[in-house]
């Protein structure tokens, strides 16, 4: 950025610092719900099947409303169109999920999948678009929706997997997008506080 001069410099430190300050908050939010969720899923003693696809469209409708708040706060930054359709999605199929969950059970494994692609593309995407506006953890955001996406992709080519299999898979991604998500949040705050320290300068 040193080589920019007078107003371009202060309109990319301004659109950088608001794009931090609105969304390392729900960031940082997102990385613990989805974090705790993933971890009731892989440790609670849930007694029933049912159980395991209503907490997974539980886990679906609170990631997808909090992609959906985050896209419109950063509304007109570069990747709020695929945080808000991330968002639509995750919460329709969570949605689904605890409508009927005796109903989609046959048809979990594929559910699934096609809510782990859509989050892991949606984050790798959004990681790439944002790179120059985010911490340098956009990386890890990256890598981390490539895991979610080749998981998601493993349920869609093995539509029989059973129950416990798909909560461990699912588990083991939120526990894992969970823990990216808080590290890129503290990293965005921080970001945002030398960013208001560098304008007040």
């Amino acid at each position: 950025m040193s080589w920019m001069r007078g107003p371009d410099r202060r309109r990319l430190l301004d659109e950088l610092q608001r794009f931090t300050t609105r969304t390392w908050r729900l960031t940082l939010l997102r990385g613990v719900v989805v974090l705790a969720l993933g971890l009731v899923i892989l440790l609670a003693p849930l007694t029933s099947v049912v159980a395991v696809v209503a907490l997974l469209g539980a886990l679906a409708v609170v990631d997808g409303v909090v992609a959906l708040v985050v896209g419109l706060r950063a509304r007109g930054a570069v990747g709020s169109g695929w945080r808000l359709a991330q968002g639509v999605v995750s919460i329709l199929l969570g949605l689904l999920l605890m409508w009927q969950p005796e109903v989609l059970l046959v048809s979990l494994a594929a559910l699934a999948g096609v809510a782990l692609v859509v989050v892991g593309v949606g984050m790798a995407v959004i990681a790439g678009q944002t790179r120059r506006m985010g911490p340098a953890t956009w990386r890890w955001q990256v890598w981390a929706g490539v895991v979610l996406a080749l998981a998601g992709a493993f349920l869609l080519a093995f539509p029989a997997t059973s129950v416990a299999t798909v909560a461990v898979l699912v588990g083991l991604a939120a526990c894992a997008a969970g823990i990216v998500g808080l590290v890129h949040g503290v990293r965005l705050r921080r970001t945002a506080k030398d960013l208001k320290d560098l304008q007040n300068h």
